[in-house]
């Protein structure tokens, strides 16, 4: 109830800023058309933080390991790094979990956020690998090896399959478990966003900024 309230209070300050029509002479009264936006803000924020919580609360083993921190700093798919990427699926896998518990179709939870932070783990030192093709037919066995280290025994099969199979269909087996589908879309969003983050960003500069952007103000190397 209370972090509903501060949703709310957070939400309608948003709303006085930048609504024209917000309020009427300092009135706390606001319209329908703000009402409906605070409403669906509102599902935005709590779901975002629960999102959170559960990141924490079950991904503890993986964040706080050595391995993660390295994934924070090798950079991966253009603008981002291995471990935001890996943060960017869990926040998208966990979305898609709800939506399929709207259908009665459970998820396991901790099993998503461990084999999420995990999936790509065995990419980090990425040039001992021949090629990328060798690299994305390989790195799957190594984040499964590795995910085994911070996954419960009840979880380990799941969180294995997420991580093994989260290449699909790149690679020709597809996942066996609900959670390993989950990830394949997850992994496949977030990588289409992540690739096309710098050339929307010129784009807006551009546009808005009327700045154009040079080779140094976007490192575009993988």
């Amino acid at each position: 109830m209370c972090e509903r309230v501060a949703c709310k209070r957070v939400i309608k300050k948003f709303i006085f800023i930048t609504s024209k029509t917000s309020y009427n002479r300092g009135q706390t009264e606001i319209n329908i058309l703000d009402t409906c936006l605070i409403s669906k803000l509102e599902g935005m924020i709590i779901l975002q933080s629960e999102n959170i919580y559960n990141i924490e609360k079950y991904g503890k083993p993986v964040l706080n390991s050595l391995k993660f921190r390295e994934a924070l700093e090798q950079c991966h798919h253009h603008s981002s790094t291995v471990g935001m990427h890996s943060l960017n699926v869990t926040f998208v896998a966990l979305g898609i979990g709800y939506l399929l518990d709207k259908f009665h179709i459970r998820t396991n939870t901790r099993a998503l956020v461990i084999g999420c932070l995990c999936h790509d783990l065995g990419i980090l030192d990425r040039e001992r690998f021949p090629s990328n093709s060798s690299m994305c037919r390989l790195h799957p066995i190594e984040s499964a090896d590795l995910s085994v280290f911070f996954s419960d025994p009840e979880d380990r099969e799941r969180v294995y399959d997420i991580c093994r199979h989260h290449m699909f269909p790149l690679m020709a087996t597809p996942p066996k478990t609900t959670e390993g589908w989950v990830i394949t879309v997850a992994d496949k969003v977030s990588a289409v966003g992540e690739r096309m983050l710098p050339p929307v960003r010129r784009m807006w500069e551009r546009r808005n900024l009327r700045v154009i952007p040079t080779e140094t103000t976007y490192n575009t190397a993988a």
